[in-house]
């Protein structure tokens, strides 16, 4: 990670933070922690406030995902896709926005934050089921050629290359954003949930 990426990101972040409801949340939260716990628990309500966003924020959240995604190395990308990229990989990733995406991308990850802080709206309580729903409607919004490679990815993802692991994870967001609006909404709803499910 370069320097000027990390300033770049922070003085997003900054801005994101001169905003009042945001920064009543945080005193809420952060209330007595030093800072490495800050850091810890900012991470943790920010990744479990995802699933609370609405769906006009999942929609933009997940085009900028493909965003960065799509300029990062496949490396750093098939890391993301597993769920196992770092801070450095994924401040990497996000700093390639331009200063418009990475304000919005800030700002979403506030939005996230504020509402597990104050646990509004409800989380969307996902199950198995739903992820099998979403499984099966992906395809239908690929080339016959796609829907085979990514059924052949999922059913072997822990060997996947990182190429084919970098597709797969920005598939499931392509696939998802071309669904109708009522599955498609489901679908990035059910995607949000599995980012907050353990791996």
């Amino acid at each position: 990670m370069e320097k000027a990426d990390l300033s770049r990101v922070q003085r997003a972040t900054l801005r994101g933070l001169e905003r009042p409801e945001v920064q009543a949340a945080f005193n809420q939260a952060f209330k007595g922690k030093k800072p490495d716990e800050v850091r810890v628990v900012a991470q943790q309500l920010a990744v479990g406030g995802v699933q609370r966003l609405s769906t006009g924020d999942l929609r933009r959240r997940a085009e900028l995902m493909l965003e960065f995604t799509g300029r990062a190395s496949a490396t750093t990308c098939g890391q993301w896709a597993r769920g196992q990229a770092g801070r450095d990989d994924m401040v990497g990733m996000i700093a390639q926005l331009d200063s418009v995406a990475l304000d919005a991308w800030v700002d979403l990850g506030m939005r996230a934050t504020v509402a597990e802080v104050h646990q509004k709206p409800a989380a969307f309580p996902g199950t198995q089921a739903d992820v099998s729903r979403v499984f099966e409607r992906l395809p239908t919004a690929m080339t016959k050629a796609e829907a085979e490679r990514f059924r052949a990815v999922a059913v072997a993802f822990e060997r996947a290359s990182p190429e084919d692991a970098c597709w797969f994870g920005r598939q499931l967001y392509v696939a998802a954003l071309a669904l109708k609006p009522n599955e498609r909404d489901h679908a990035l709803r059910t995607l949000a949930w599995l980012e907050t499910q353990p791996n």
